[in-house]
């Protein structure tokens, strides 16, 4: 019996490809997905699998697959954030405006718990508006969560995530010289 060139599992007499069904339909989720948490998942488990896979054409596509989603999911590059009025080590040089991110997400409590852990999506959002601003960093962050709407079982609801802070340029402190030592 023909089995999976990926996961291992056996084919049905009826597979015509070196691919089950379950992991055709995971790489064309992984390649199509908008949400960077469901590529990323799917990436990884493919990537374990990859040294496994005997099928170079197979290896190759997968491996291309990779590359891409880890391409398209890649990090932004952040900007320093705090919650306070400062950084240490730094001195804000010029106080650049406002930024403000909100979002109207559904939720079940459990989804809800993971987006509260995990505000990156509204953190990149953020960090956009402060680069457009020409900010390399942004204080006072505040983050807020408002119930906008709920149904009676309290098993769904839609949720507000506010995100807002200070967009500001900010400049690394010359460390001070200790007694004794000699500077250029």
């Amino acid at each position: 019996m023909a089995i999976c060139t990926i996961c291992g599992n056996p084919l049905s007499f009826f597979d015509k490809n070196k691919v089950c069904p379950k992991c055709a339909e995971a790489y064309k989720t992984m390649t199509t997905a908008e949400n960077r948490d469901i590529a990323m998942t799917i990436c990884e488990q493919f990537q374990e699998a990859l040294p496994n896979v005997k099928d170079e054409k197979i290896k190759e596509l997968l491996t291309e697959g990779i590359n891409k989603i880890q391409e398209k999911f890649k990090p932004e590059e952040s900007l320093m954030h705090t919650t306070t009025g400062s950084f240490d080590g730094y001195a804000i040089k010029e106080y650049k405006d406002i930024v403000i991110v909100k979002e109207v997400f559904d939720s079940g409590k459990t989804q809800m718990l993971e987006r509260m852990q995990d505000a990156r999506p509204s953190f990149n959002k953020l960090d956009r508006q402060a680069k457009r601003l020409g900010a390399n960093a942004i204080v006072g962050i505040k983050i807020e969560y408002s119930l906008v709407v709920t149904d009676q079982s309290g098993m769904w609801c839609k949720v507000m995530e506010t995100i807002s802070g200070t967009a500001v340029v900010v400049e690394k402190v010359h460390e001070r010289i200790k007694f004794g030592e000699q500077y250029d």
